[in-house]
């Protein structure tokens, strides 16, 4: 069985959100360079190897 059945908009505590209806538009930021920081001195071999290799 796929599921419940769904709820009628009527029993509904508030109105279901119709596609393509008030909907805003959407804006994009311009992406930025990341840095990576500087692996810690301290840590553990295997974990320093990992981090150089992301």
């Amino acid at each position: 069985m796929p599921g419940p059945v769904p709820n009628r908009e009527a029993d509904l505590a508030r109105p279901r959100e119709h596609k393509g209806r008030d909907m805003q538009s959407v804006t994009r930021g311009a992406a930025r360079p990341a840095k990576m920081p500087n692996a810690d001195r301290n840590w553990h071999p295997i974990v320093d190897a990992g981090e150089r290799g992301l």
